[in-house]
This record gives structure tokens, C-alpha cells and sequence, in this order.
């Protein structure tokens, strides 16, 4: 029994990796982890443009690349067994995560606009920071830099999917609603699967997933055309190195 159960996990292991998808967030993480490794080799503290966007491929990397290829294995899971619930708490994570990704982009595009770099510096110490209230101040009084609020990063991808900010309260209202609410959901599901259909929730969820999945994908893209020249910065070292 064991035996047959570490066989399906397998096949559904096997079936998430060769997902075109899967394969890309691997190969641009690799991109992004090079980049991480440029700045951790070299002094960059005193050029702000390096600094900013070795912050914003860690954030890119950590909470956006890395959450979302572990996410894809739930959504693709909970589809499987028609589990809506938990389906529903991966994609609100997964705009989470995408939401995160596309305020990085969102930065970095601002600031090829405008070649502000104090902004974009400000920006992607945000991006890495952690949150506070407002009033938040440290032992000596001097003001602690917080992160984006997460409604503040779901707002910025309104550009790409205008409702978001509606769809998230409503995956919200689905986790968090009253009693009657919960009722109203797991009978739904129950009568569903009495019937042997798919979960109207997943079906319609899957929409926004698959619009996202566009979307981290132009983001990730554009990001890594941006940082490329430090990526084949490192490269170029190792290569000077071995043939020196």
C-alpha cells in the first residue's frame, strides 16, 4: 500500500516537473541565485543600482520564485483530488507570491522611466523588509523601514488583472467568512461530490491561476533581461579564474 502511494506521488512529482512552466521557474531561479552570488562575492554597497537589484532578485528569488514552483505542486494536487479548500488557500498564496514578483517589475520599469535610483533603492529595501505599523520605531528612536503591505502589493498587479484586488477579498470571505458561510461552501462541495463533478470553486479559480502564471512569467522574463549582465559577470570571473 505504502509501495503504491510513493508510486502516485511520484507520477504526480514527475507531471508537475515537465510542466513547461515548472521548467522555467527553475531555469530563471538558477538565473536569479547567480545574480544573488555576484553580490554576495563583490563589494556593491557603494553602487546603489547594484544594491537595489541584488535586493530585488533576492526577494524575486526567496518569496516569489521558490514559494510559487512549491505552490504549483498544491494547486495541481488539490485539482487532482478535488480538495477545494485547500486549492483555495494555495492560489490566494499564489497571488501573494506573483503579486510580490510584479511590484519588483513594477520598480524596475518605474525606474527605467524616470532613472530615479533613490526611488528604486527605497523601493527594493521595502521589497525585503519586514512589516511594521506605521508607528514603529527602533530603541533610539529613528523610524524602522517596513515592508509593503500585502493588500499594497495585490493592488499593483491591477494594471494586469483590474479585479484582483476583488477576487483576493473573495478567496478571503471563503476562508474567513461567518459560520453560515462555511455551511453554505462544504454543502455545495458535499452535493458536488455525491454528483462526481468537479469542484465549481476549482473551475473557477483556475481562471485567475492561469492568468497569473502569464503574468509571473512576463515579470520574470523582464527581470532577468534586466540583471543579466551580473549573472554573465559571474560567469566571466569563474572563467578568468580556471584559465588563469
Amino acid at each position: 500500500m505504502l509501495y503504491l502511494i510513493k508510486m502516485e506521488l511520484k507520477e504526480i512529482y514527475d507531471a508537475v516537473t515537465q510542466t513547461s512552466l515548472h521548467k522555467y521557474l527553475s531555469s530563471v531561479g538558477f538565473h536569479f541565485n547567480e545574480v544573488i552570488q555576484y553580490g554576495l562575492r563583490y563589494n556593491i554597497d557603494e553602487d546603489q543600482l547594484t544594491s537595489s537589484l541584488f535586493r530585488i532578485s533576492n526577494s524575486v528569488y526567496y518569496a516569489g520564485v521558490c514559494p510559487c514552483m512549491q505552490l504549483e505542486f498544491g494547486l495541481y494536487f488539490n485539482e487532482l483530488l478535488n480538495l477545494e479548500y485547500s486549492y483555495v488557500v494555495n492560489v490566494r498564496a499564489y497571488i501573494e507570491s506573483v503579486a510580490r514578483v510584479h511590484k519588483a517589475a513594477t520598480l524596475v520599469n518605474v525606474y527605467k522611466k524616470t532613472r530615479d535610483k533613490g526611488a528604486l533603492s527605497n523601493g527594493s529595501i521595502r521589497l525585503v523588509a519586514a512589516y511594521h505599523k506605521k508607528d514603529s520605531s527602533e530603541g533610539n528612536g529613528q523610524q524602522i523601514v517596513s515592508a509593503y503591505g500585502i493588500m499594497t502589493l495585490i493592488d499593483s498587479l491591477t494594471d494586469v488583472v483590474p479585479d484582483i484586488r476583488k477576487h483576493y477579498d473573495q478567496l478571503s470571505e471563503y476562508l474567513h467568512g461567518d459560520l453560515l458561510s462555511h455551511k453554505m461552501s462544504r454543502k455545495i462541495t458535499y452535493f458536488q461530490s455525491l454528483k462526481q463533478e468537479p469542484s465549481n470553486v476549482i473551475k473557477n479559480n483556475k481562471l485567475i491561476v492561469n492568468k497569473l502564471e502569464v503574468i509571473l512569467q512576463d515579470d520574470l522574463e523582464f527581470l532577468k533581461n534586466t540583471t543579466l549582465v551580473y549573472s554573465k559577470r559571474l560567469k566571466d570571473s569563474a572563467i578568468d579564474k580556471m584559465e588563469a
